[in-house]
């Protein structure tokens, strides 16, 4: 019996013999051949203090998941993308031969009825944690505003 798979960027072969079978109840199988060799990888643990879902560009193997979300990766860098209700934010890692935890302290900035928040053109902007500047638009034109987002947070902006 033959066997091949893509893994990590990697083809592996196999080849296998069935030494015992018993329908139903066993299956007894060993390597004849092998081809190809597993890559070095480990996992990275993406984590979020908002809910939503995180990607893995690089890695089709990863599908879009809810946070927290684990992936198992060979070393190189990487695009974590964070994606929620209230808009997405991409983070870059580099990965080696150890796991890794990358948290993404993430909070909300939200403007009040009538106005919206720029860059985006929204009424709520997803930003990692920290201060920043945004320019508030409304009937009345427009203005930049200092504001500091703690981890999960929702600040309003006015």
């Amino acid at each position: 019996m033959a066997f091949v798979a893509q893994f990590l960027g990697r083809r592996l072969a196999y080849t296998y013999e069935v030494v015992e079978l018993v329908p139903g109840e066993r299956l007894v199988m060993r390597i004849l051949e092998k081809g190809g060799e597993l890559p070095e990888a480990a996992t990275l643990r993406v984590e979020a203090t908002l809910s939503g879902e995180i990607a893995i560009a690089e890695a089709p193997h990863c599908p879009s998941a809810p946070a927290p979300r684990d992936c198992l990766l060979a070393p190189g860098s990487y695009t974590a993308t964070y994606r929620g209700p209230d808009g997405e934010l991409a983070h870059s890692v580099t990965m080696g031969r150890e796991d890794a935890t990358l948290v993404l302290q993430l909070g909300v900035i939200e403007a009040a009825p009538g106005q919206r928040l720029e860059p985006g053109g929204r009424g709520r902007l997803v930003v990692e944690a920290g201060a920043h500047t945004v320019t508030v638009v409304d009937a009345n034109g427009r203005r930049r505003v200092g504001v500091t987002v703690g981890p999960g947070a929702t600040v309003s902006v006015r």
